[in-house]
């Protein structure tokens, strides 16, 4: 008769850890707010700073036509169709980075080609809709403030929405 009730508690409590396991570890858990609707989100400011002063002076820029785009791109990998994440920065309508990317909570990978490469936003705000993420890249500090947008990509005959 124990063994009846213990059998059931387990299988609660375990698949309980399981599923609280897998949140955390989730690759990818923010990678289907950023790529819903058209995927886009328009860089509304820019703030840059030298990290290695202790009052750093903080430029602010407003940029033009700048903005994220995230989107499933499908590859054929050894004769199976399957769906990547991908991630691009445009600036000034022009793409300056494209990459496959790892969005977790906490921070967005543009991967790079090498183990240990890439950009790495570390995400400071995750609101509904507006995003504030940071970038280090050796003593220089630069924070995007970002807003969901239906902003107009442009035309780029490699690219695929979708899967």
């Amino acid at each position: 008769m124990k063994r009846l009730f213990v059998l059931p508690f387990l299988a609660l409590v375990l698949s309980g850890c399981f599923k609280e396991f897998n949140g955390i570890n989730d690759e990818n858990e923010l990678f289907a707010k950023l790529s819903r609707g058209n995927g886009t989100w328009e860089v509304t400011k820019v703030e840059k700073w030298n990290a290695l002063d202790a009052d750093p002076v903080i430029t602010t820029t407003t940029p033009d036509s700048s903005f994220f785009y995230f989107y499933l791109r499908s590859k054929i990998v050894f004769g199976s169709v399957i769906d990547l994440k991908y991630g691009e920065y445009y600036d000034n309508n022009n793409l300056i980075e494209e990459a496959t990317v790892s969005a977790q909570k906490e921070r967005i990978v543009f991967e790079g080609n090498t183990v240990g490469s890439g950009t790495v936003y570390t995400v400071e705000k995750n609101g509904l809709t507006s995003l504030i993420w940071l970038h280090m890249e050796s003593d220089q500090a630069t924070r995007y403030y970002l807003e969901k947008c239906n902003c107009e990509i442009p035309s780029n005959p490699s690219n695929e929405t979708g899967g």
